[in-house]
């Protein structure tokens, strides 16, 4: 019961922020948040896609692709597609990740990973209010430019740790920092952390689910609040 009321309470403490507040930020790179480390040994490749719910604000879509060169590092590339009322953002990016200790080969039942990637894309956030242009000889005007005319870009680093206490399947914790930048709107710091469950089956189908919170702000503008997101990928052979 007292969960319940917990989370009821910072639910309604996020739709308060961006309903009370002009909230005017720059998109995250990366929504989608990869699910178990070391799921993807060398030589193979997975075709996925993810949704997340940064409550009572964003629901985003995030398909991607991720190719591993070896056991120990993989190629990340994909997109992310958010829309809150009549602002809407599509970012695609491309990254590397890095998996020191895996669990592909038994070796250890724990698995660390690191990934880092960069992003370019359009849109962002930007409130009813107006973005505000400072200009010391004229006073300030209001944004009239379309969602698509604001260009994003920016870079994330995350590092994620699970444990397999049973081949395939546990839990997983996953931490990501990012900093973007959209045209005519103030560089925003996003931070993301989720804890969550992951699992495989026969080999190909993965899935993961999780919960957790998120950390943005800006100089114009800051919330946090509850993040739930899973994901659905599909493992193929790469030669």
């Amino acid at each position: 019961m007292n969960r319940i009321r917990i989370l009821t309470a910072l639910i309604f403490l996020s739709a308060l922020v961006f309903s009370a507040c002009c909230p005017n930020l720059a998109p995250p790179v990366r929504t989608s948040m990869h699910g178990m480390p070391g799921h993807i040994g060398g030589k193979e490749g997975e075709a996925a896609v993810s949704g997340s719910y940064y409550i009572a604000a964003i629901i985003d879509v995030a398909p991607e692709i991720t190719l591993g060169v070896t056991d120990h590092l993989a190629i990340e590339t994909g997109t992310s597609t958010w829309v809150l009322d009549d602002n809407h953002t599509t970012m695609g990016h491309i990254g590397m990740r890095f998996t020191p200790i895996d669990a592909q080969k038994k070796k250890s039942v724990f698995a660390l990973d690191t990934g880092v990637g960069t992003g370019v894309g359009l849109g962002g956030m930007t409130s009813e209010c107006g973005i505000t242009i400072p200009d010391p000889e004229n006073p300030p005007q209001e944004d009239e430019t379309q969602w698509y005319e604001h260009v994003a870009y920016g870079g994330y680093a995350d590092v994620g740790l699970g444990w397999y206490f049973r081949e395939r399947l546990g839990p997983f914790v996953r931490a990501r920092f990012q900093l973007t930048e959209a045209t005519m709107i103030p560089v925003t710091a996003w931070l993301t952390v989720v804890a969550g469950g992951h699992f495989s089956l026969w080999d190909i189908v993965e899935l993961h689910i999780a919960g957790g919170g998120y950390y943005l702000h800006n100089d114009e503008f800051y919330a946090i609040g509850p993040l739930a997101t899973a994901g659905f990928g599909l493992k193929f052979p790469v030669k």
